[in-house]
């Protein structure tokens, strides 16, 4: 979904893109939420220390690694289509005119 919406440029579908995947995160922290009130002092600490780093690449690093592959494969913008200058009066008028 966070691929769909980058490349076709939806920010509100990227914005929940993004919080699906917080939500994600912290559905595998809460998974591994057991293991940690089990364990002995040092694995305790690293079952930790796993739960954020999961909930890191969750929000900041899968994101930014789907937002460059999206970026990458849009096909590139077209460039700009000419415009035409205004047409420039053949004579300025000066004071001669006027009457």
């Amino acid at each position: 979904m966070f691929l769909l919406a980058e490349s076709l440029r939806w920010v509100s579908l990227r914005d929940l893109a993004w919080a699906a995947s917080v939500g994600w995160g912290f559905g595998l922290i809460r998974w591994l939420d057991p293991l940690v009130d089990g364990s002995p002092g040092a694995w305790r600490w690293l079952l930790m220390a796993a739960d954020l780093l999961c909930l890191a690449v969750c929000v900041l690093v899968a994101p930014a690694l789907l937002s460059g592959l999206a970026r990458r494969l849009r096909p590139p913008e077209p460039p700009p289509l000419p415009v035409e200058k205004p047409a420039a009066h053949p004579r300025q008028w000066g004071p001669k005119d006027e009457a």
